[in-house]
């Protein structure tokens, strides 16, 4: 070879190397030869982005948790996780390991925590045992507890007479620990008769679930306050009396002044505790062994009474009788709430049946009123300072006689009463709401749904009604005659006028244009007047009537204007209307759900009939 063609070759074969290195490197990969340029390059990893791992917290519930990353992973690439799952009650800490090819290893951590759960409702019930000598405890059923729960006492396995309360500490690594409380009771023979009348000679108190100011002793006047009878001159607003009772709260009072006089017909029985007792414990002292039932009698302020005392299974039950009255009374305990049962009959005429806990109580009686047959129910539920009633009427002997229903609704402020008593025949009233406040006993006003015929069509309406001493300093006096003119039964003057108050027309051309914006009508309302007969002191609910102010709701905001162009006379709503306003339409749709939904029948049943002991 030639010297040119061997520096050709040289020079083509080192060219040929350059092209090729450059080539590689062009393409991402690693140049191992050594030279000018040549080195060892590490490629450009990606790295992972849209991929969170975050901290999760939960409830122990006994199923196994997870905390898992957030996003999507590259194809082709994966996730390992250390420490991520787990079950029980305890804070883990996860690990989650990204990884792939041409991805750039990444390792994320988070927190799992698994809070302890609550134990649920377990029960630890207290318990009365007669003295023995030998040592008595109180323990939790284990059946009702969760796996690994371990219950340690305190102040338990007692022996001698006394009351003690047992501390029943529950433990367990996946809930919280919780600690239940109950009685122990250790007595002796000679106070099995003093603690089983005790318990069931419970008189249930009527007025206790309807706040202070509505019993009668509150409500009272000591003589009877201004009424229609004495409106035949001008009469001041600001002397009317306040504390008045209304159409719709009239029923509830109507129920509960039944039920305290059936409850008073027993009160020889529920006053008795000693006299009862005694015989009792005589009877157990004799038969030491067996003394569940007794049955015989007992003098009662001079009056016999055959009487019966169960008790097993957790009930205790006192009947005592004669040819007047017939009472039953029992008293449960169950999961701690103690229940107290009543059936009270006086000779055929009124039976009354009650249940009472702590925050409920059921009244059902029944009574003959002037030939007719009577049947109410009422039952009341407090939670805190609020209250919820129902209350159902009957006259007659079937389920067509339904003549009342109504919701109540109390809380520390207000008490509303939603009912359907009627003013007047040709009125068709869907719900009629009484407010009171719950401090005072006032009425504060009222509001009614009603169709009314117009023209052949029922025409909705609602209609407030307002105090007239809540109306302002310019409505001074009022007079009523009882001549009936063209929109009511009675002509009303204020003011010493002598010409009668004018009314104003809706207008318009809807059905309710010839319909009045306002008027003032005599309404029936009730008072409650204390008498003094020789010392003893009776209340007594009295009727008479009122004049109030009704307007409806849309025409609230213009009433004053539309006042005073008729009469001259500008008013102002000092009342809180808006407690009146605000809880009408729910207690409406509540009283809608509610008004039938307790029968005649089942009414009937609820009170059943006297024991076969009585007969």
């Amino acid at each position: 070879m030639t010297k040119l063609k061997k520096i050709l070759t040289v020079f083509v074969a080192a060219f040929a190397v350059v092209l090729c290195a450059a080539a590689f490197a062009a393409c991402g990969g690693n140049s191992s030869t050594g030279g000018n340029g040549g080195g060892n390059e590490t490629p450009t990893e990606k790295q992972f982005t849209g991929i969170t791992f975050n901290d999760k917290t939960c409830t122990y519930d006994g199923t196994q948790k997870s905390v898992l990353i957030d996003g999507t992973l590259p194809q082709g690439t994966s996730v390992e996780y250390e420490n991520n799952t787990a079950t029980n009650a305890g804070t883990y800490n996860a690990t989650a390991t990204l990884k792939g090819e041409g991805y750039k290893t990444a390792t994320l951590t988070a927190v799992l925590k698994i809070n302890k759960a609550q134990f649920g409702e377990i029960a630890f019930d207290g318990a009365n045992v007669v003295y023995d000598g030998k040592a008595h405890s109180l323990f939790v059923d284990n059946a009702l507890l969760p796996a690994g729960t371990s219950v340690s006492y305190e102040n338990n396995g007692k022996t001698e007479k006394g009351e003690y309360e047992v501390v029943a500490t529950l433990t367990n690594p996946n809930y919280v620990t919780k600690k239940l409380t109950a009685k122990l009771k250790i007595y002796s023979l000679a106070d099995v008769a003093k603690n089983l009348v005790n318990a069931v000679l419970n008189r249930p108190e009527p007025w206790s679930f309807l706040p202070e100011a509505f019993k009668p002793e509150t409500m009272a006047y000591n003589s009877m306050p201004v009424g229609r009878e004495q409106m035949s001159g001008f009469v001041n607003v600001s002397t009317f009396g306040k504390r008045l009772i209304g159409k719709q709260m009239n029923v509830v009072y109507d129920v509960l002044d039944k039920v305290e006089s059936a409850l008073g017909g027993a009160n020889a029985v529920f006053t008795a505790g000693d006299a009862i007792a005694t015989v009792y414990q005589n009877f157990i002292d004799k038969n030491p062994d067996n003394y569940d039932v007794f049955t015989g009698s007992v003098t009662i302020g001079g009056v016999q009474f055959k009487l019966k005392i169960e008790s097993a299974n957790g009930i205790a039950r006192i009947m005592a009788g004669n040819g007047t009255v017939s009472v039953e009374l029992a008293n449960k305990t169950v999961n701690g709430v103690s229940t107290d049962e009543g059936r009270i009959q006086i000779t055929d005429g009124v039976a009354l049946k009650y249940e009472a806990t702590p925050t409920t109580l059921k009244l059902a009686v029944k009574y003959t009123l002037d030939g007719k047959g009577m049947l109410q129910q009422i039952d009341f539920a407090r939670n805190g300072s609020a209250v919820a009633g129902h209350l159902y009427e009957y006259i007659g002997t079937d389920s067509t006689g339904l003549k009342t229903s109504a919701v109540i609704a109390a809380n520390s402020s207000v008490t509303c009463i939603v009912s359907n008593k009627r003013e007047t025949d040709d009125l068709q009233t869907q719900a009629y709401e009484e407010v009171y406040n719950s401090k005072t006993g006032e009425m504060i006003g009222g509001e009614v749904a009603e169709k009314v015929d117009v023209k052949g069509i029922k025409v909705d309406f609602d209609t407030l009604w307002l105090n007239l001493y809540d109306l302002g300093s310019n409505l001074i006096s009022v007079r009523v005659e009882k001549d009936q003119n063209t929109m009511n039964a009675d002509t009303i003057y204020i003011n010493g006028n002598s010409k009668a108050i004018k009314t104003k027309l809706v207008g318009g051309l809807s059905m309710k244009a010839a319909s009045r914006r306002f008027d003032i009508e005599m309404k029936d309302v009730w008072y409650i007047v204390a008498e003094n007969d020789g010392g003893k002191i009776t209340y007594k609910k009295q009727k008479t009537a009122i004049p109030m102010l009704c307007v409806q709701r849309e025409q609230l905001a213009t009433l004053s204007q539309d006042f005073n162009e008729k009469n001259n006379v500008a008013l102002t709503v000092t009342t809180n209307i808006d407690a009146v306003m605000n809880n009408f339409e729910l207690l409406k749709e509540t009283f809608t759900e509610l008004k039938d939904l307790v029968s005649y029948d089942t009414i009937v049943a609820y009170i059943g009939t006297k024991n076969s002991f009585f007969n």
